[in-house]
């Protein structure tokens, strides 16, 4: 086991292609000053960008008793720096780690929200909704402040674990004025949806924040959205990707229709004292 930066180039050596789009956050966590990596060059990546950040853990396979007791003992020692730690993983492969884990720290664990990884290789356009995406301009401040704190407020998770308050929200909104990485949805002189580019690396664009105004939900104004954002990263040779809640079948039907294609699967849990 070695322990390691976010400067080492682990992902592109041990990762295939579809384990890259899984594991995307990889790529953010390995920019953080304080990113944690731990590896056995072959078989397991555990990633962390802080203390307080989810750790994100890649198993090739259901691990051996000597992997297992090392990835345990990793694990074991984020707890020491946060007992409320979420983790992500696949769960057939974690979750005999989770109960060791679980059953030496006397933590419990609970499933936060099984996701599903999707990419998109080749945009589709299937219906016409009327409007057009547009830029975020100092107009849209109030709205897309309303937007994020609403998003947060109604979602069961946020993948970074972003808390929100008037102060972060009006500072979102100023930061995406004229931003190239947060689009917006308007029809009719209304804006209705909201959708960011989280994180860009030179193969890859993660999409989130994806969110439309309740009443004019079921539209397909999100949909439509995400596809034209996905249009310009595959001229840009990016491949877009994004997580979507394994227990929202409408979402997963909109990107579905869009072009996404499910590339596998991953649960976040979270530990806390109580038992689940």
């Amino acid at each position: 086991m070695r322990i390691i930066d976010g400067t080492e180039e682990i992902l592109e050596k041990i990762l295939d292609k579809k384990d890259r789009i899984i594991y995307n956050l990889f790529y953010l966590i390995r920019e953080g000053d304080s990113a944690f990596f731990a590896t056995d060059d072959s078989t397991y990546i555990i990633g962390q960008g802080n203390e307080s950040a989810p750790l994100w853990m890649w198993l090739k396979q259901i691990p051996d008793e000597n992997v297992e007791n090392e990835i345990c003992d990793i694990i074991k020692s984020r707890l020491v720096l946060n007992q409320y730690l979420q983790l992500n993983a696949y769960d057939k492969y974690a979750r005999k780690i989770l109960d060791r884990v679980s059953k030496k720290t006397g933590l419990g664990y609970c499933v936060s929200v099984p996701m599903i990884a999707y990419a998109c290789n080749q945009a589709i356009s299937r219906y016409k909704i009327s409007g057009q995406i547009v830029t975020p301009k100092e107009e849209h401040k109030e709205i897309m402040a309303r937007f994020i704190t609403e998003f947060i407020t109604e979602i069961t998770y946020d993948t970074e674990k972003t808390a929100i308050n008037e102060s972060k929200a009006n500072g979102f909104a100023n930061a995406m004025v004229n931003s190239n990485n947060l689009f917006l949805w308007e029809d009719d002189g209304k804006i209705v949806s909201m959708a960011r580019i989280a994180h860009k690396t030179g193969e890859y664009a993660r999409i989130n924040t994806v969110f439309t105004e309740r009443e004019q939900r079921g539209k397909g104004y999100a949909g439509m959205l995400v596809g034209k954002m996905s249009e310009k990263l595959l001229e840009e040779n990016r491949i877009p990707m994004l997580y979507a809640d394994a227990r929202n079948p409408a979402s997963n039907a909109a990107y579905q229709k869009i072009g996404f294609v499910k590339y596998g699967e991953v649960t976040e849990y979270v530990f806390s004292e109580n038992r689940c």
